[in-house]
């Protein structure tokens, strides 16, 4: 199939490309940026699909590798699902199947799904529970009644109100609790009415699911999710408290994201057994009033060709280029990492113009994104996590 696409540049990335290579000069330390592609063996999960030889034909994956080229030293690792088979990985930069990398915002997906599966096994009675009621502890002595108004559901969907620690997050590092930090912080708007993207919001999240389960966020994940998908090859960072931070450091491998975006498109079932309710699927990928583009800790982007025809897709999406992209019409799940110490990967460029056309039986000949994703960071923010996580 011959697939001609329109080149399609977005300009929130073009205004943050002098951030980017800032970050670049403070991490210029982190290799060789020349790609060499490698290849794993299939494990054993990965056999149990039927061979997809025929799912991309020759000039898909010259157009696909070409744009791969074009992204230079950006891209480590692009994997590709379609029907429960797997038809493309590649890894580069001598990287393989079996390294893990940072991750970033797309851990806050993963606690979304610990969320559904907390409230499921009882820890939780349901997103309209009070983080008051919860954290009882941190909340003695505020008195601000919109803190006490703070819920779960408001969590979820970035909508509690408070000042984002984004912005001044060296200040959140470097604090004795970065709990209270994200509940000290002043009061914008009445919970559930503004959006406001804040990686504070899940770490109180990571903090709730510890105190409501009695074990950590991880021995959560273990028991309920990452057991179960036999992910074992991650790492997760804890703040001063022992908290395990909700939102980013956490880092897993390409084929474990792909297992995680694998999840959701099964509905939650994994090998015919329920890890995730399908209710609770649902509501996580429906938008909110306050949020339109946001779920549960997910992106819904659509996509639309030139004849108006609309395809619903939903992601984890982290900072530098880092996605479990799932289009549920086409079956398919697509992951991409990227190096974010230098200019950006445009990898949702990558995933929107080549990817996702290479899977449809009918590609349209044009296809742009109609809704859009994360706003870049601020610079002193990119700089922080430069000096925390990279």
């Amino acid at each position: 199939m011959r697939i001609w696409m329109e080149a399609l540049h977005r300009s929130h990335k073009r205004s943050a490309l002098g951030v980017w290579l800032l970050v670049a000069v403070a991490l210029s330390s982190c290799g060789n940026q020349t790609p060499s592609a490698s290849t794993t063996p299939v494990e054993p999960f990965w056999q149990s699909a039927d061979s997809a030889q025929d799912v991309l034909d020759k000039e898909e994956l010259a157009r696909i590798e070409e744009a791969i080229a074009q992204f230079g030293g950006k891209i480590n690792s692009v994997l590709m699902m379609r029907n429960g088979q797997l038809i493309y990985e590649q890894y580069f930069h001598q990287t393989s199947a079996d390294t893990p990398y940072r991750v970033y915002s797309v851990s806050k997906s993963i606690l979304s799904a610990l969320v559904g599966i907390a409230i499921q096994e009882g820890y939780l009675s349901g997103t309209d529970q009070r983080i008051a009621e919860l954290l009882p502890k941190r909340f003695e002595g505020r008195s601000e009644p919109e803190l006490k108004q703070l819920t779960v559901e408001h969590l979820l969907t970035m909508t509690g109100g408070l000042q984002a620690i984004d912005p001044i997050i060296s200040e959140w590092y470097r604090s004795r609790s970065w709990v209270d930090f994200v509940l000290d912080q002043p009061v914008l708007a009445e919970p559930g009415t503004r959006f406001d993207y804040n990686t504070g919001l899940t770490h109180l999240l990571s903090a709730v699911l510890t105190e409501a389960a009695g074990v950590s966020t991880k021995e959560l994940a273990d028991r309920h999710l990452f057991g179960p998908m036999q992910i074992e090859n991650y790492v997760w960072e804890k703040d001063a408290e022992g908290y395990y931070v909700g939102g980013t450091a956490l880092s897993m491998t390409t084929r474990d994201m792909a297992k995680f975006g694998y999840l959701y498109l099964n509905r939650g079932r994994w090998e015919g057994e329920p890890l995730i309710p399908e209710e609770w699927i649902e509501q996580s990928l429906t938008p909110r009033p306050a949020s339109p583009d946001y779920g549960y800790l997910f992106w819904l982007e659509e996509l639309e060709d030139s004849s108006e025809r609309k395809l619903q897709t939903y992601e984890a999406n982290g900072y530098g280029g880092q996605h479990i992209r799932i289009v549920p019409a086409l079956g398919a799940v697509i992951v991409v990492t990227s190096n974010p110490s230098v200019s950006p990967a445009n990898a949702d460029r990558l995933i929107d113009e080549y990817l996702v056309p290479a899977l449809a039986e009918h590609p349209p000949k044009v296809l742009k994104p109609v809704r859009r994703l994360a706003q870049w960071p601020a610079p002193q923010m990119i700089t922080a996590w430069a000096d925390r996580w990279l």
